[in-house]
């Protein structure tokens, strides 16, 4: 009737909130209830127009809530329905049912009601998942040899098992993929990618202008509609939204942000960090520049040709960035005795495989089915107990800081006492004081001098060794602070130095601190506090805005970690800077080999110069002796 109601959602916590305030500012004319799992929202007054809810000012409470739709019809119901409403099913002997869907919210509901009406009018026809599990599949038992197999209506085409007014000659029909959404803007991200969940991180979008802006996706992104709007307000010509198949999000050209101008460049999304761009299925650019869209969805297909042998299509499937394994198995039987292995890389339920391979009869066969390990727990009786599941056969979260591995199955109950591990402990302080003599013996085989041999390091003196193995000896005697419990040095529950500069461990007096005070023994390793100061006093009446940190508890584990950052900071530690004076004294070596070399290729030019000046004396004068040697004196006769 053209009426408008706003509905603030601010102050409303529950459902009934919600539908007593759509009760309130509609005066009674739009009621809302809960279905199942569904809210539908009905229209009561007189009206005849389209009935619709969307999102105002910009918010996405709507969306949210699923339940932005638009119809003709008195109700609304917050579902992914199919938007059809007839069918009409003809079996072979010329029997024929007509069915109306409208209102039903699955297909389990679908397939039913088809199965009861056709059953109730005596229509030979049966309706089931197809053996992809994406579609229906039409059987008929009637036996009938003259008429076809007859399936039309809106219906019929919205569920892909619609077959024309002619029919088809066949007992049996295999419907089409009908997409049935599985993803929507309230959809978790720790339940998206195959149940592997998205993680945090960020990524670059360039849109059609080549306009760039960078995505951050953190913790407090908890469902898609987050990312969404992330992506939406970058102000680029780029918009996302579910994509049309409802298995992932696609970024689309954005018409409204191009103003008119004409995109020359695809869509492209790279990393900035993290997996969330690949985790999105959005990694990558768009086909084409006009139009140009990059599509998440976690539907995958593989286009095979029918030369491919078997390992091309492994070769094809282990490509398509799915996880899933393929391969080739020798089942040594028959003259054909090779077959195509698929199998899931995703445990439990959602490693289920959905394979549609079309018109092309690949007669596969499901060897093993992904599914939730379950096990009750808290009492022997089932009717007590919780019933737990997980998609690995391990427990976590159950019991605090405790994984319990399920190794099989069995008939009767298995009771788990969970006692504190000291061993382990022992373990765990055994192998740091092992690796902390390890780290000194290190050290010394580069810092050493043998009086006798007169062997020495080849690092000997070197003032980096010489601080980092003091500073390891100063931090481990270091007392931890802030802790609140009674241990503040290693030496108290027995590490401590011993002969020959070595830390050890008294392993008595450490059990025995550790039966004593086990929270103080962790304390001692492990406290870690630090305060937040968002303002500093640097005088009198004078106040700064900072946002500084302050560290309040230190374990030794802390203070080892605070010790090892300043040795190995990339750009302030301790190895850094003797990095750089080695490469400055690398540098400096290598300029005086060069003057060296200039040096003797300078000597070597004045020698050869000397040299070649003496051959032509010696030739010079060799000649003049020639010369004179040739003179002849003739004799005088007295």
């Amino acid at each position: 009737d053209g009426s408008t109601y706003d509905i603030d959602l601010d102050a409303l916590t529950t459902v009934q909130d919600f539908i007593d305030a759509v009760d309130t500012a509609s005066a009674g004319d739009v009621t809302v209830s809960l279905t199942r799992d569904r809210l539908e929202f009905s229209y009561n007054g007189s009206g005849t127009g389209a009935f619709s809810i969307a999102d105002a000012n910009g918010a996405t409470a709507a969306t949210e809530l699923g339940i932005v739709q638009s119809v003709t019809a008195n109700a609304i119901t917050a579902t992914n329905g199919a938007g059809a409403s007839l069918l009409t099913l003809t079996d072979r002997d010329g029997d024929s049912v007509t069915v109306d869907i409208d209102g039903l919210e699955n297909l389990s509901d679908i397939i039913e009601a088809i199965n009861t009406n056709a059953a109730a009018n005596n229509v030979d026809l049966t309706v089931s998942l197809n053996s992809s599990k994406n579609g229906l599949r039409i059987d008929d038992s009637s036996g009938g040899t003259v008429n076809n197999l007859i399936i039309t209506g809106s219906a019929a085409e919205n569920l892909g098992i619609s077959t024309g007014a002619g029919g088809v000659n066949a007992n049996s029909l295999r419907g089409d993929n009908v997409q049935l959404q599985y993803v929507s803007v309230a959809s978790l991200l720790s339940d998206l990618n195959f149940g592997r969940g998205v993680g945090t991180g960020s990524f670059t979008i360039t849109d059609g202008l080549g306009e760039s802006a960078t995505v951050n996706i953190g913790s407090d992104s908890q469902t898609l509609n987050d990312v969404i709007l992330e992506i939406n307000s970058r102000g680029l010509a780029v918009r996302a939204e579910i994509n049309e198949n409802g298995d992932g999000i696609v970024l689309k050209q954005d018409d409204a942000e191009l103003n008119g101008q004409t995109p020359f460049i695809p869509i492209k999304v790279v990393a900035a960090g993290g997996s969330v761009a690949a985790d999105l299925r959005i990694l990558g650019e768009s086909d084409t520049v006009a139009n140009a869209e990059i599509n998440g969805s976690y539907e995958v297909v593989v286009d095979l040709e029918t030369s491919d042998s078997l390992n091309d299509v492994v070769n094809k499937i282990n490509a398509a960035g799915v996880p899933v394994s393929a391969s080739v198995i020798n089942t040594g039987t028959g003259s054909q005795p090779y077959r195509l292995s698929l199998t899931s890389e995703i445990t439990g339920t959602n490693g289920e495989l959905v394979i549609d391979s079309g018109d092309v009869d690949l007669a596969l066969t499901s060897i093993s089915r992904g599914q939730d390990a379950k096990v009750f727990f808290g009492s022997e009786n089932p009717e007590d107990a919780f019933l737990l599941s997980s998609d690995t056969n391990s427990l976590t979260g159950v019991i605090q800081d405790v994984t319990i591995d399920l190794l099989k199955a069995g008939p009767d109950a298995v009771t788990i006492t969970v006692t504190r591990d000291s061993d382990a402990v022992v373990e765990e302080v055994s192998g740091f004081v092992a690796s902390f003599n390890e780290i000194i013996s290190r050290i010394n085989e580069y810092d050493f001098f043998d009086i006798d041999s007169e062997e020495r390091g080849i690092l000997l003196g070197d003032p980096t060794l010489l601080s980092t193995r003091n500073a390891l000896y100063q931090t481990l005697l270091k007392p931890a602070t802030g802790v609140g419990t009674q241990y503040t040095r290693l030496s108290q529950i027995g590490v401590k130095i011993g002969d020959g500069a070595t830390l050890s461990l008294d392993e008595a007096k450490f059990r025995e601190a550790l039966s004593t005070d086990r929270e103080a023994v962790i304390n001692l390793f492990t406290a870690f506090e630090q305060e937040t100061s968002s303002t500093e006093t640097i005088a009198e009446g004078i106040t700064v805005s900072t946002d500084s940190q302050t560290t309040t508890a230190a374990g030794i584990g802390r203070i080892f970690e605070e010790f090892l950052e300043t040795l190995v900071n990339t750009s302030t530690g301790v190895f850094e800077r003797a990095d750089q004076r080695f490469a400055s004294q690398i540098e400096l070596a290598q300029g005086r080999i060069e003057t060296i070399d200039q040096r003797v290729e300078a000597q070597r030019t004045r020698l050869e110069r000397q040299f070649l000046s003496l051959e032509l004396a010696l030739s010079d004068l060799q000649a003049q002796g020639s010369a004179i040697g040739g003179i002849s004196i003739p004799q005088i006769s007295f």
